[in-house]
């Protein structure tokens, strides 16, 4: 599956091949490039097989066709969280300020779940661009 501007080879997994992105996906990250202009897909489907999947004890949303990791390449990153914020179909967001990149995924649920990644391990957080204090 693809869509305007995102091709069926930056959605399949990178671990085999495989497509799996479902179209309400789709449909959120051609909102976003609405919005928010160009973006580069870090991550969207994965098999079950796919290394990061198969070090967690369940797959993620990856896994579901439901979740992408996404890269802004004409804002920076926390203006492209704030545009993110303002989907609500988007239920789970991530932010790596490291990396670079923002996780979104429409599961279903009632009330959306923000988490930042920190030391390799997700932290579920009000507020992902606040500052860390020393000691």
């Amino acid at each position: 599956m693809e869509s305007e501007h995102f091709k069926a080879a930056e959605l399949r997994c990178r671990h085999c091949g495989r497509a799996g992105v479902r179209r309400e996906l789709l449909d959120v990250l051609e909102t976003l490039r609405a919005k928010a202009g160009p973006l580069k897909v870090n991550s969207a489907y994965r098999c079950p097989e796919h290394p990061i999947e198969a070090r967690k004890p369940k797959p993620g949303f990856h896994t579901r066709g439901l979740a992408a990791d996404l890269v802004p390449l004409a804002m920076p990153l926390r203006t492209f969280y704030d545009v993110v914020r303002t989907e609500p179909r988007i239920k789970g967001i991530g932010v790596d300020q490291a990396a670079g990149y923002i996780h979104v995924d429409v599961r279903e649920a009632s009330e959306s779940i923000l988490w930042v990644y920190r030391n390799g391990r997700a932290v579920v957080t009000t507020e992902p661009f606040q500052e860390v204090g020393n000691g």
